[in-house]
């Protein structure tokens, strides 16, 4: 017989960024030993159900944040959204005191160390609220270092944008209409689903699930509409994603669908995308993001988000590593 091991009580506070659910705890509540598959665990069970989840361990200077992947079940190195729900817990006195926080005060700059660099926050007030801006170069050049490259997939073309598998909604019109595309239809699923078993097995997939569909076909010239399909058969379709966004950008980029007219006058991009609400392209929401451009490259890249709640705090009781035989 096994031999019932003690539970855990983790305090958490859970936000969204457009539906990007993401819970925040104390990086010492989980044990040592096992912390991937502990909070695995945790944003699979019925009570917190996220798409990411961040470990936090506040220093004088900077934050530390341990980033874990609903569906990688382990350790990422960056997540957008997570650093937007964090800019709002920072300025929530609360949730601070729920996480043990120091809750900053507006205009606030932060800084978060997390396994894929060093992430600054800046979070200011706005007549709609806090909105933070996340400093995403340190994703930027990941993204550069593991490589851009056209790819076909199951007869269609697609991008790999370092880890991620990038595909133009109008690029799979040729076998599905555009209505069916925007609503992800069953027949869509299916046709992403196989681009991406495809692209795993590809040598240059990278083994990753990170997937981000995008089209042109807004109501509002200049915007394009965003989906992430990370993962249809568990169901873990996300409404917005800020590393995806960058990804996206960085494919319309390479692609040279970034006219000279929308560079701004201090010589950066600014783009505008609809997403949130549901497993759709597009949305009520709206993602904008900030590319610095020096001699053709991008060197710089910020992000936000229009809409960042705080949904629930509470305590999370888990077995601390199930049962013992």
């Amino acid at each position: 017989m096994g031999r019932s091991r003690r539970a855990m009580k983790i305090p958490f506070v859970k936000g969204h960024m457009g539906g990007n659910t993401i819970a925040l705890f104390r990086d010492e509540t989980f044990p040592r030993h096992d912390r991937p598959a502990s909070v695995t665990r945790a944003l699979f069970d019925d009570g917190l159900a996220c798409h990411e989840a961040g470990l936090l361990r506040p220093f004088p200077e900077t934050i530390a944040v341990k980033i874990v992947g609903r569906s990688s079940r382990a350790w990422i190195t960056a997540c957008g959204g997570l650093t937007q729900v964090l800019g709002r817990v920072l300025t929530d006195e609360e949730a601070c005191r729920k996480l043990n926080l120091t809750r900053v005060t507006r205009p606030a700059s932060v800084v978060l160390d997390t396994d894929g660099g060093q992430v600054p926050l800046f979070i200011d007030e706005t007549s709609e609220g806090p909105r933070t801006w996340t400093d995403m170069t340190a994703f930027l050049g990941e993204l550069f270092r593991d490589g851009l490259e056209e790819l076909f997939l199951e007869g269609f073309r697609a991008r790999r944008i370092g880890k991620f598998l990038v595909v133009d909604g109008r690029d799979l019109e040729g076998r599905h209409c555009p209505e069916a595309v925007e609503t992800l239809s069953s027949e869509v699923k299916e046709t992403l689903v196989a681009m991406q078993r495809a692209f795993l097995r590809s040598p240059s997939g990278k083994k990753s699930l990170d997937f981000a569909l995008f089209d042109d076909r807004s109501e509002r010239r200049g915007r394009f509409r965003l989906l992430f399909p990370h993962n249809i058969p568990e169901g873990h379709i996300e409404p917005a994603c800020g590393t995806g966004t960058v990804a996206v950008a960085l494919a319309l980029f390479a692609s040279g669908r970034l006219e000279a007219a929308d560079l701004l006058g201090d010589g950066s991009h600014e783009l505008l995308f609809e997403s949130g609400g549901g497993p759709f392209l597009g949305g009520p929401e709206e993602s904008r993001l900030r590319m610095e451009v020096i001699n053709r490259q991008p060197t710089k890249i910020f992000f936000s988000h229009d809409r960042v709640r705080l949904t629930v705090m509470g305590d999370l009781f888990l077995p601390d590593g199930g049962d013992e035989s």
